[in-house]
Order: structure tokens, then C-alpha cells, then sequence
């Protein structure tokens, strides 16, 4: 029950949130961790959302993503969206 209201409030597990490759292949370069990081330090929140499509694909917010992967957190607030075909 606690999990299923999570994620109507808009959280989700990050172990949840795929990954398509063409973002793991192209990692952000070391300036822009760190503007990212500054920000998440600040301001204590993330610059970008963690953005997401109906299939739990990560479409933006790599950064926002990597930060919460490296502080090990279990659930983030993400924003979904979705893909029209």
C-alpha cells in the first residue's frame, strides 16, 4: 500500500527507472557533474527533474539520475510524461 502511494504521488524506486543506452554510452563530462552537483548542494534540490516516459525510460534528467544513484537513494520524485507513437 505505502509503495502504491509513493508512486501516485510520483515517486518511484530509482531501481525502477531504465536506462536507454544511448545515455549510458554518453556520460556527462566532469564540468557539468560538478555545475550540477553546486546546484544540488545549494540549493538542496535537483536543476532538472528526473523526467520519465509511461515504460519507466529515463528521458531527462541524467544528471538529477546519476546524483541520487551515487547518494544511494532508494526512491526519487520523478515527473512522467508520455511518448505518443
Amino acid at each position: 500500500m505505502f509503495n502504491s502511494l509513493r508512486r501516485k504521488l510520483g515517486y518511484m524506486k530509482l531501481e525502477e527507472i531504465n536506462i536507454y543506452k544511448e545515455f549510458e554510452e554518453h556520460k556527462p563530462k566532469f564540468e557539468k557533474m560538478l555545475d550540477k552537483w553546486t546546484y544540488f548542494i545549494q540549493y538542496g534540490k535537483f536543476e532538472q527533474p528526473i523526467v520519465i516516459n509511461q515504460f519507466n525510460y529515463l528521458k531527462d534528467g541524467y544528471t538529477s539520475y546519476l546524483i541520487a544513484k551515487e547518494l544511494k537513494w532508494k526512491w526519487v520524485k520523478v515527473k512522467e510524461i508520455y511518448d505518443v507513437f
